[in-house]
C-alpha cells in the first residue's frame, strides 16, 4: 500500500496531462491573436448559398461572443472574443419531409466569381438503428425488454421488436465548419479528421436531433457557423475531447494518491510497532525462562498444589541444595505420574520424574 500510494503520487505529479492541455490551448490564444486579420477581414464577405428558391447567396453575420470553457481555472481565461461567421439554417434548407439523402451546400467570398466557392456535402437527415448496447439497456433470457423499449421511447424512437433495435430518425439542427487560407483562397480544412469544429461529433459538419414523427415536413432551425481551423474554441475542443474541461488539476489529482500514502505510512507504523513488541516478547523469554514448570502426563485434570514455604537459604550452595530438592510442591493424590523441571547451579534445566526419585528413595 505504501508503493502503491507513493507511485499514484508520482505520476500524479509527473504526467500532468491538464498543464500539457493547458499550454497548448493558451499558445493557441497567443497564434490567434497575431494571425487573426486575414480571417476578421472576411467580415461581410461571406457567402452561403440558399437552397430555398431562388436561390440566392446569404451573407454570414458576425459573432464576436467570448469562449466559453467548461472550466474554473482563471488561468485560462483571456480577454478576448473569437471571431465567429454565423447565419441560420432556416434561411438555407427548405422545410421538408424525411429523406435519407443528402445535400451540397455552397460556400464562397465572392458570388461573382466561381473560382472561390467551395462546396460542402452534409446529409440533411439520418436513420439511426440503436441496439441494446448502444441505449445501455438490458434485454433479458425470457425476451421481456421492456426497460430498453423505455429507454427508445425517451429518445422519440420506435422499438422493433424483430431485429431489437430502437430505430430512431435524426434530422440536421447545427452546423458548424472550420476553414483555412489555402493556395490563395479559403478553404475548408480536414484537419483533426473532419471538416467539423468538435470531436464529440467526430469532426462532423452536422449536429443531429431525434425527430418523433417522419410524417410532418421537418422545420430546419439553428446556427450555421464558420470559425477558423485554429480558432482557439477549435485547439480547446480538441484538448478536451469536446468538453472544454481540461480535467482535475493537479492538488486534484494527487489527493487520492496522498490519501493512500498516508494509509500506507499508517499501516508501516503499526506493523513495526507490532513487530517490536513481539521480538521484545521473544527475546525476554529466551533471556528470562522459567523456573519450574509443572506437567502431568497421567490426570485428565489439572491437579491442585499446596506450596510449601521454603527457607531462605543463607548461601549459593544452599540455594542450589534447596532448588534441586525433590519434593517442592505437593501434588493431590489425582496426579499419578508428576515431572518437574528444575535448574541446577549452572542454570540447565533438569527434568526429575518424582515417582523415580521416592522409589529410589525406598531401596
Amino acid at each position: 500500500m505504501f508503493i502503491v500510494g507513493a507511485s499514484m503520487m508520482g505520476v500524479a505529479y509527473e504526467f500532468d496531462s491538464r498543464a500539457a492541455a493547458m499550454k497548448v490551448y493558451q499558445g493557441s490564444v497567443g497564434a490567434w491573436l497575431r494571425q487573426r486579420q486575414p480571417f476578421l477581414q472576411l467580415q461581410n464577405r461571406l457567402y452561403v448559398q440558399s437552397l430555398i428558391p431562388p436561390y440566392r447567396y446569404v451573407p454570414f453575420l458576425t459573432d464576436k461572443s467570448p469562449i466559453i470553457l467548461n472550466d474554473d481555472d482563471p488561468l485560462l481565461w483571456t480577454e478576448f472574443q473569437s471571431q465567429v461567421y454565423i447565419t441560420d439554417l432556416s434561411s438555407v434548407l427548405p422545410p421538408g419531409y424525411f429523406a435519407e439523402q443528402g445535400v451540397s451546400l455552397t460556400f464562397t467570398t465572392d458570388p461573382s466569381n466561381a473560382t472561390y466557392a467551395f462546396d460542402v456535402p452534409i446529409a440533411t437527415s439520418a436513420h439511426m438503428m440503436l441496439s441494446a448496447f448502444d441505449l445501455g439497456c438490458t434485454i433479458y433470457d425470457n425476451g421481456d425488454a421492456s426497460q430498453c423499449i423505455n429507454m427508445c421511447e425517451h429518445i422519440k424512437g420506435n422499438w422493433d421488436d424483430a431485429g431489437q433495435t430502437c430505430v430512431s430518425d435524426q434530422a440536421i439542427c447545427a452546423m458548424c465548419l472550420k476553414i483555412s487560407y489555402q493556395g490563395g483562397k479559403w478553404l475548408p480544412d480536414r484537419k483533426y479528421g473532419g471538416y467539423g469544429c468538435t470531436p464529440s461529433m467526430k469532426w462532423a459538419v452536422a449536429t443531429y436531433t431525434t425527430i418523433a414523427n417522419t410524417s410532418l415536413p421537418i422545420l430546419y432551425a439553428g446556427p450555421l457557423r464558420i470559425r477558423y481551423v485554429d480558432d482557439p474554441y477549435i485547439i480547446a475542443a480538441n484538448q478536451t475531447g469536446g468538453t472544454l474541461n481540461f480535467g482535475p488539476t493537479l492538488k486534484e489529482k494527487g489527493m487520492p494518491g496522498l490519501s493512500i500514502f498516508i494509509m500506507g505510512c499508517v499501516v508501516l507504523f503499526l506493523a513495526t510497532c507490532a513487530s517490536l513488541y513481539l521480538s521484545i516478547l521473544h527475546r525476554n523469554s529466551v533471556l528470562h525462562p522459567p523456573s519450574i514448570l509443572f506437567s502431568s502426563t497421567t490426570s485428565p485434570e489439572r491437579p491442585d498444589y499446596d506450596r510449601d514455604p521454603q527457607p531462605t537459604p543463607a548461601s549459593p550452595e544452599a540455594a542450589s541444595v534447596a532448588l534441586l530438592s525433590p519434593t517442592p510442591f505437593k501434588p493431590s493424590v489425582r496426579a499419578q505420574k508428576t515431572h518437574f523441571l528444575y535448574q541446577d547451579k549452572q542454570g540447565e534445566a533438569i527434568l526429575v520424574d518424582e515417582s523415580k526419585e521416592q522409589q529410589q528413595q525406598q531401596q
